[in-house]
């Protein structure tokens, strides 16, 4: 809940649609090196890895540091 207000505050709905398809472009992406069996030190997984963190970007402004960092120690990630 705290998420989608903060998303709804932070991200006008236009900017939320084109992000969505940033996002989706990029499962596609990975689900497609995944099928090929794509090596985690390949150039093309560090690149979609790069751009998986370039989308964070707007969530972690949009949530702000102290509920980013509460949700990556609930989820098991480091803080980034």
């Amino acid at each position: 809940m705290a998420w989608q207000t903060q998303m709804d505050r932070h991200l006008p709905t236009e900017d939320r649609t084109s992000y969505q398809v940033l996002w989706e472009r990029l499962i596609v992406r990975c689900e497609d090196a995944l099928a090929r069996s794509v090596s985690s030190s390949a150039p093309e997984a560090q690149s979609l890895a790069k751009d998986w963190l370039e989308l964070q970007k707007p969530l972690q402004k949009a949530v702000g540091p102290e509920l980013w960092r509460k949700t990556g120690r609930h989820a098991g990630l480091a803080d980034t």
